[in-house]
């Protein structure tokens, strides 16, 4: 057996949406720039997946090289959404409470219409940190959105696997 090889590099601008394959990507503090900074929450601030909303997947979300998130979904118009808008909104991500930043009412009701779920649309902002589990990381190990770590790997075996029992 050889020298593992990387396969597949992907960022994904909205956690639990479609996401972006790239032969690079800068890494920040919280993992690959741009990756799971944006995230949807229900109106009580819980996060929402495709776990409970498998249309979810169904949504492209690219960022421009000016930080301008746009999103797509078949049947809906293209939305740009500016980072930089929005007034603060307590929500949770896996037991983590985080004052994230809201995209504003045009994002939530285009999101709205699609999945056919009250939603706000909320970005990771820079000057807040969400700690990566001490029990699996060093002191100052930082992730956004992300369900626990700045990175995620999988085998070619494992998601061999997976598809098979599909």
């Amino acid at each position: 057996m050889g020298q593992p090889i990387l396969k597949g590099l992907y960022r994904y601008p909205v956690k639990s949406m479609a996401g972006e394959e790239f032969n690079a990507l800068e890494v920040a503090a919280r993992g690959f720039s741009g990756d799971r900074d944006w995230m949807l929450v229900d109106p009580a601030g819980e996060f929402l997946s495709q776990r409970k909303l498998s249309r979810m997947a169904l949504i492209g979300a690219r960022l421009d090289v000016g930080g301008v998130l746009h999103l797509s979904a078949p049947g809906m118009p293209e939305l740009a959404v500016d980072s930089a808008s929005g007034q603060r909104l307590p929500v949770r991500v896996w037991g983590d409470t985080v004052a994230a930043v809201m995209a504003g009412a045009s994002a939530d009701a285009w999101l709205g219409e699609f999945l056919q779920q009250a939603c706000h649309l909320v970005r990771f902002p820079d000057d807040v940190e969400r700690a990566v589990d001490p029990d699996y990381a060093s002191a100052g190990d930082r992730v956004g959105f992300a369900d626990g770590f700045p990175f995620l790997l999988i085998s070619q075996g494992s998601l061999d696997g997976l598809n098979g029992r599909l």
